[in-house]
């Protein structure tokens, strides 16, 4: 996509990469008023929520960034905060709150932007020792911060409220400032008070004067209202969508219950509000008083209980002295069916999809680094199963997949892959979420989990795809929370069993090293845990410092032989339904090995001394080549001829390769002019910038006995 003065979003984006080496990310936009997402007029948080997994998507990577703007032109900006990039911003909602915080903690620094709703954002530098959480409301009133677990919309984003802006005088962003002493205390909780709010500064609701209860009280009851009218005003047909929006708004409310500076309002009270706001609606199917009851109070837990706050509030299923013989009757009565002698029981064996390395009927992990081709590796074994070829329960029986994805577009990326593999296109469906109507979207609550395995097994569908699985949790659902996944994925086991459905999850890894594959995958080790099988692809090195592809089971309860692998990544040519001849990628499956998961990990995961190593193989390696593309200017260098420089300064070709290399791209000093399937040449992209750093790294004669014999 062209950098034109019409993508104004695209260049912020890159801008904010670029320049700044901020992480971004694609949130939604507003159209007519609307949100652009499938909730339209119901979505409570139009053009201020993500289009894609951002947790584990966001990034620098100005390819990715372009493509995302290319695919959504009008999508608004979205920045990670906390640990992600280094910064926590306070979010101002009005100015009684900002004359507060002043008076606090003295003087803000300039504000770094402007909401839609015309009020200031202070952006503030996150110091190495600091964690920051996201708080609403609570340093003091009318002050948000967003930190660990948050983000920020950025200009030129535009909401229902206006568009984000930068302050009068300015056009780009400003360095963040640096947090005063006084800020970090206020924002860091005491250890008596980690379950709350740090009051040091902050007085409660009975300690405060006349004036500041009376405010306190007009800015509760605001809040209260705001959350109740969303409710009463629901007016889209779909009751998953209702339950979602109550579960936010009750969510909402219970955050400001908590806090010290609340009027004393009981929890029981709040719920009962909250009811008869979802009262106002007739009850139906899937939109009960039950329904409200439990939604309300999974958002109290989610909020208060888990942090051990307050009590929960009573509802019909509250423990009660008197009631408990006859509850306790009734609950062995109940589970008594449930007893079953071993005599009884006969034995059974394992079913595989894939011999010895997939369960069948049940929920297998994918997991990997970007770029290390799980999605390959899943076209590969959809391709497998249509033809009938895989080792397994279908090995003989062409079987039918369906692929979900809210990463790859199916007809650009997919299929083409589909082919080079020489799948059955007869037996492969692809879910298109874009053409779901009703405003209805594809998310795992445990009663839509159902719906679709007995819909897959009507279509006899025997394998689904989901790319990436945490794209499909509700938004209810936290990835990281133990509780929340293992819910979602058991789910998805037992139904996959009861209706004969294998549900393969692509998940992604985190960044940095770790210990152990377990470590590595993104959100909670339940993803693991609950796996009976799972895969992790990865690149490593082989004894002669070559980089390979390994595919290596991190679960496997079932397996008896060996099940890890060598694997490839080959570019194909493959002919589109118009004609054309496109170049794709294909996967190759390699020889057996002995190594694990962990042991590829530990190649991955260097000791310092050797880290000091490389980084001194590196620089030997980025002091030649670079020297050899400023001499050979525009032209550039042919990428094969990274082996004579390895040579001659005596370093492995893997490290000129990628190490030397990728350390210019990361210093925007040089670029590989090739496109998809088309080799290119390595060259300079700022002559002068690379000498200048060439200066920098170059060891001086005598300084350095590390780098006499350096010959380049």
């Amino acid at each position: 996509m062209a950098l034109t003065a019409e993508n104004v979003k695209l260049k912020a984006a890159v801008d904010f990469a670029a320049v700044h080496n901020l992480e971004v990310f694609p949130l939604h936009n507003v159209v007519s008023g609307q949100c652009s997402c499938p909730d339209g007029p119901g979505c409570d948080r139009p053009g201020k929520h993500p289009r894609i997994g951002w947790t584990t998507e966001a990034t620098t990577d100005l390819r990715k960034i372009a493509r995302w703007w290319q695919k959504w032109p009008d999508a608004n900006i979205g920045i990670p905060t906390g640990n992600r990039n280094r910064i926590f911003v306070l979010d101002a909602d009005d100015q009684d709150g900002l004359n507060e915080l002043t008076s606090l903690i003295g003087e803000l620094p300039a504000p770094t932007t402007v909401s839609g709703r015309g009020m200031p954002h202070y952006w503030f530098r996150l110091p190495e020792d600091a964690h920051i959480t996201n708080r609403q409301g609570s340093i003091p009133l009318g002050i948000d911060v967003r930190g660990d677990g948050g983000f920020v919309v950025v200009p030129p984003s535009m909401t229902n409220k206006g568009e984000y802006r930068w302050p009068a005088g300015r056009e780009r962003l400003i360095e963040p400032a640096e947090p005063s002493d006084k800020l970090l205390d206020l924002l860091r909780p005491s250890e008596e008070e980690k379950k709350l709010v740090d009051v040091s500064l902050v007085k409660k609701f009975s300690q405060l004067d006349k004036q500041k209860q009376a405010r306190y009280q007009k800015y509760w009851e605001k809040v209260f209202n705001e959350e109740i009218e969303k409710i009463e005003n629901l007016a889209f047909e779909d009751w998953g969508r209702w339950n979602k929006t109550l579960f936010r708004s009750a969510a909402n409310i219970w955050e400001y219950v908590k806090t010290p500076w609340t009027p004393d309002n009981k929890p029981e009270a709040v719920r009962l509000a909250l009811l008869d706001a979802c009262a106002t609606h007739p009850e139906e199917k899937g939109w009960t008083k039950a329904v409200w009851d439990r939604t309300i109070g999974s958002a109290y837990r989610k909020v208060m209980y888990k942090d051990g706050v307050l009590p929960e509030p009573s509802s019909k299923n509250e423990s009660n002295e008197d009631g408990d013989g006859a509850r306790v009757e009734q609950f062995l009565k109940n589970i008594e069916a449930g007893y079953e002698r071993d005599e009884d029981l006969q034995d059974e064996e394992y079913e595989f999809l894939w011999e010895d390395r997939i369960t069948a009927n049940d929920f297998c992990l994918l997991q990997g680094d970007g770029g290390v081709g799980k999605g390959l590796f899943a076209v590969w074994l959809m391709s497998e199963l249509t033809r009938g070829t895989l080792p397994g329960i279908f090995l003989g029986h062409p079987t039918r997949c369906l692929f979900i994805s809210t990463e790859e577009v199916y007809n650009k990326a997919t299929k083409p892959r589909l082919k080079a593999q020489g799948y059955n296109s007869e037996l492969i469906l692809y879910l298109n979420q874009n053409k779901i109507i009703g405003g209805d979207s594809l998310t795992l609550e445990p009663w839509k989990t159902k719906a679709l395995m007995q819909d897959w097994n009507r279509r006899g569908i025997r394998v689904v795809i989901l790319d990436p699985v945490q794209d499909f949790f509700p938004d209810a659902a936290n990835p990281d929370n133990r509780k929340d996944v293992r819910n979602i994925l058991r789910h998805l086991q037992s139904y996959g069993q009861q209706y004969g459905v294998t549900v393969i999850g692509i998940h992604h890894e985190n960044k940095g090293s770790y210990g152990s594959a377990s470590d590595k995958g993104a959100g909670s080790k339940a993803f693991r845990d609950v796996a009976r099988s799972g895969f992790r692809l990865a690149l490593g090195r082989n004894t002669d410092d070559e980089e390979e592809r390994y595919a290596n089971p991190i679960k496997s309860n079932y397996s008896s032989g060996k099940s890890s692998f060598r694997y490839e990544i080959v570019e194909a040519k493959v002919t589109t339904d118009d004609g054309q001849e496109i170049n794709t990628g294909k996967f190759v499956m390699g020889e057996s090995i002995e190594s694990t998961a962990n042991d590829v990990i530990q190649t991955e995961s260097l000791s310092q001394k050797e880290r000091s190593f490389v980084r001194k193989e590196t620089t030997k390696a980025e002091i030649a080549l670079l020297e050899k593309l400023i001499e050979c200017g525009a032209e550039g260098m042919e990428p094969a001829h990274h082996k004579t420089i390895a040579k001659a300064v005596g370093v492995s070709s893997a490290t000129v390769r990628q190490n030397a290399f990728n350390s210019l791209i990361d210093h925007r000093l040089a670029e590989n002019t090739g496109q998809r399937g088309k080799p290119g040449v390595w060259r300079i992209t700022d002559m002068a910038k690379a000498k200048r750093y060439l200066r920098e790294i170059k060891p001086r004669p005598g300084i350095n006995d590390s780098f006499r014999d350096l010959a380049v």
